[in-house]
């Protein structure tokens, strides 16, 4: 119990500490920035369950339908890099089972992710694939290529937002000489993802994200790619000497 109350005592006192020394000569600034970028990915995904009197029967009858639709949609004007398999399963049929027959004995699922970066093939394919009856198929989701180097292009534009507000005070405060102390990325994570519902016929959703979330809706009256928000928030704590 004694060691416990050291413990405490000892976190405490350097918490008092550090809030106090933040709070001597000291500059505290944020800097925040915001890029809007156009999707430029859009993805989503299908499957198809075989079943048969066998487990190799079973998966071939999924295979076939993949390859059906797998036909038809580089008949559009897809290309291989557009397909790959996200999933597959086969076992016994636990659910469905034919009562007097073992035709349904085993099953087989294939699951398939469409990715477009040509938007104007997105609506055809997915009329394509919805011909055949699909067992499944998702949303449409879209995302960025470039991702990765527009988050660190927002980074660097919300740390320099908070150099040029340290600058503007330090200016108006008469403060000569000062040095970066502490640095917290303060964030929300930007996903690289919008899902949006597939609406029969020829509608679509237009989603804006913010750092909370979902902020606006649009419906529109075709498939264009929405617009994604980066947004990046930084703390600076600046010792002045």
């Amino acid at each position: 119990m004694k060691l416990f109350l050291l413990s405490l005592y000892i976190f405490l006192s350097f918490q008092f500490i550090s809030a106090q020394d933040y709070r001597e000569n000291k500059l505290i600034v944020y800097g925040n920035a915001v890029i809007k970028a156009q999707t430029d990915i859009a993805t989503f995904t299908f499957s198809f369950i075989g079943v048969g009197p066998s487990l190799e029967l079973a998966i071939n009858d999924a295979r076939n339908k993949i390859n059906l639709v797998s036909k038809e949609l580089k008949n559009i004007g897809l290309t291989e890099k557009s397909l790959s398999t996200s999933y597959f399963y086969s076992g016994e049929n636990q659910n469905d089972k034919a009562f007097l027959s073992s035709s349904r004995d085993y099953k087989a699922e294939i699951k398939v992710v469409v990715t477009l970066d040509v938007f104007e093939l997105l609506e055809k394919a997915i009329t394509t694939v919805s011909k055949f009856s699909p067992d499944y198929i998702s949303d449409i989701s879209f995302a960025l290529k470039n991702h990765s180097e527009i988050s660190k292009e927002v980074l660097q534009k919300a740390a320099a937002n908070a150099k040029e507000n340290a600058e503007i005070l330090a200016t108006q405060l008469g403060i000569t000489n000062m040095k970066p102390l502490y640095v917290e990325d303060l964030s929300f994570p930007n996903g690289n993802d919008i899902s949006r519902n597939f609406f029969r016929g020829s509608r679509n959703a237009e989603v804006v994200l913010d750092e909370k979330g979902v902020q606006t809706i649009n419906i529109g009256n075709t498939f264009f790619s929405p617009e994604i928000k980066l947004i990046a928030k930084v703390k600076v704590i600046y010792e002045i000497q």
